[in-house]
């Protein structure tokens, strides 16, 4: 069988997309790079060290937003404990206390979703 025959310039348009798309994938990720030049060999080094790059940038963007997400958690936490041990000195009853925690949970929700469209905003734009 002889692999370097190919089809795919008598396909439909589409067709011809989505086979060059599942190559370029498949050689930035590192699979199926198969040179047989010098002159390939080189292209396939550049593009896998391009696909490595791509990825590490990828999972280092998330990994910074895990931890500041982490970060903004804890403090939230620690903001909470604070409220609580307060409003029980103070022999708040149960059912302010109750509205009290609601509405700070309330609101730190409202202000992380906030802060995550704006990141996500800010690393798009950076993307283009």
């Amino acid at each position: 069988m002889d692999y370097t025959a190919t089809t795919v310039f008598q396909e439909e348009d589409i067709s011809q997309y989505y086979t060059c798309f599942y190559h370029a994938i498949q050689l930035l990720c590192g699979g199926e790079a198969g040179p047989r030049t010098k002159l390939e060999l080189f292209m396939i080094i550049i593009m896998l060290v391009a696909g490595a790059i791509i990825t590490a940038n990828i999972f280092g963007t998330m990994a910074v937003l895990l931890t500041d997400l982490y970060k903004r958690s804890t403090r939230f936490q620690e903001k909470l404990d604070l409220a609580n041990t307060s409003m029980k000195n103070m022999k708040l009853n149960l059912h302010l206390q109750n509205k009290v925690i609601n509405y700070l949970m309330f609101t730190h929700v409202q202000l992380i979703l906030k802060l995550t469209e704006l990141e996500f905003t800010r690393q798009s734009k950076r993307v283009r």
